[in-house]
């Protein structure tokens, strides 16, 4: 990993990310044995707490330097756990934010108001709005399925529908998960 800050804070949420889902442990294998299936290969080893402790806290010196306050290391300085909560509370604020945004901006393109996206009309050019509202709220998020379909007053599978249904107008095949 190298030893240079990120220089915005969406670097750092995506360095943050990226060791979250490095000390993520990995899925239970033990029904794969069971059966004789192979094995998944072994998840990559966490980062030494040191490396973890230097990304914390850089992330914590961005975020204080974006709110623009004065950054000052302390000795004794560590990240706590609502630290780390805090900064993935903060992502999931600009997630909700940015679907907000989404929702005005395609219910503008589409010529519907916004209430009739989160409504329960089912008007095609409602509809449409919608799905393609979600579609935009899946591929530009790090939101999940749930949460998506919540700020839109859905259930995820609507949510899922939505997504399929945008990519095969467009003629791609979504992406599994």
């Amino acid at each position: 990993m190298s030893t240079q800050e990120p220089d915005n804070p969406a670097e750092m949420m995506q360095r943050y990310d990226a060791i979250r889902r490095r000390l993520r442990p990995p899925h239970p294998v033990v029904p794969a044995q069971r059966v004789g299936r192979a094995l998944p290969p072994p998840a990559p080893s966490a980062p030494p707490p040191e490396e973890v402790r230097r990304e914390v806290l850089g992330r914590m010196k961005i975020a204080a330097v974006a709110a623009g306050q004065k950054y000052r290391l302390v000795a004794d300085m560590t990240p706590t756990a609502r630290d780390i909560e805090a900064a993935r509370l903060s992502q999931h604020a600009r997630d909700v934010a940015h679907v907000r945004r989404i929702q005005r901006e395609v219910a503008e393109a589409y010529g519907v108001p916004r209430d009739d996206i989160l409504s329960e009309r089912r008007q095609k050019r409602v509809a449409e709005a919608r799905q393609y509202a979600m579609w935009r709220a899946r591929y530009e998020t790090h939101l999940s399925l749930p949460q998506i379909g919540r700020l839109f007053l859905r259930d995820h599978t609507t949510v899922i529908h939505a997504v399929q249904r945008v990519d095969a107008q467009q003629g791609r095949e979504a992406p599994r998960e």
